[in-house]
């Protein structure tokens, strides 16, 4: 018999792509034993399409709570877990049909993991494909989650009694929850990257993650709450390193979004723009950074 998985989706303002997302997890090849829809205050039909699709899948389960961002619903998404193994997907996102199954092969051969996760493509807002990404199959370290392994949630399969050793998300971080979150689990147990397709990420106009100079403060913010002086097991070495990492990747083409905050007349994304440039110029002249080509 398979373990029990929960399958929980946080959803505000996903109107569009909700059906999509649960869908791909009815039809998974492998049955979750529930998914839990978290409606995070929508302010469009989000709720209505969740309750719909409650009502004629008895394994939907829709919870509702103030708005908060994605963290805090996967927090109340875990409350209510009850399976041995929890997939967090995002309602814009969708499932390949054996993600499921791929993911519980993964953790049969590795039962000391924490968590594990496959690859993933890029579509656009209407699920056309952008890019196909392969993935490696290697154990995942503490010092590539903080360099270079950032998968996000929907990409993963996460053991239920790992997350909660560790309390779920920390919602005192408003980005980067997900970074976050895979530090602290690579601290209880081993993270395994199989390298399989499990996945489809869409990108979309509405999403948070558009904007650097914010995304890379909050990012660092991770880094610094995982590595720095105040974090339980502190490794300056590595903080540096990786901020330097961080600040060349998003500062990418930077200098061309400053000036056109500038003929915009959008004077502070300028200044935000700029200096994110500026450390990025500085993360390669000191040598930290070798190669970095942006996202």
């Amino acid at each position: 018999m398979n373990p029990s998985i929960s399958v929980i989706i946080p959803a505000y303002n996903a109107e569009k792509y909700l059906v999509e997302a649960v869908t791909s997890v009815l039809q998974q090849s492998v049955a979750p034993a529930e998914i839990l829809i978290v409606d995070d205050e929508s302010k469009d039909s989000t709720l209505a399409i969740a309750n719909d699709l409650a009502a004629r899948h008895p394994q939907i389960t829709v919870l509702t709570r103030p708005n908060g961002g994605s963290g805090p619903a996967r927090n109340t998404g875990l409350a209510q877990a009850e399976g041995e193994y929890l997939l967090f997907l995002d309602a814009d996102d969708r499932l390949h049909e054996n993600a499921v199954r791929d993911h519980l092969a993964a953790f049969a051969e590795q039962p000391d993991a924490a968590m594990v996760f496959g690859a993933n493509n890029v579509i656009d807002e209407n699920g056309g494909l952008i890019a196909a990404k392969s993935g490696l199959v290697e154990d995942v370290t503490l010092e590539d989650l903080a360099m270079r392994v950032t998968p996000c949630p929907s990409q993963c399969l996460y053991r239920h009694e790992a997350v909660q050793q560790i309390k779920g998300y920390d919602e005192s971080y408003r980005f980067s929850q997900d970074v976050d979150l895979n530090l602290r689990l690579r601290r209880v147990g081993r993270v395994f990257s199989h390298g399989v397709l499990v996945m489809d990420y869409r990108r979309h106009p509405g999403q948070s993650t558009s904007q650097a100079a914010r995304i890379c403060r909050g990012h660092v913010k991770v880094l610094e709450g995982n590595l720095g002086p105040a974090a339980p097991f502190p490794d300056p070495e590595l903080l540096r390193r990786a901020k330097a990492k961080w600040h060349a990747r998003y500062g990418n083409r930077q200098f061309r979004v400053a000036l056109g905050a500038l003929r915009r007349g959008k004077f502070a994304d300028a200044a935000e723009a700029m200096r994110l440039a500026v450390l990025r110029l500085q993360a390669k002249a000191q040598g930290l950074v070798r190669r970095d080509k942006g996202p």
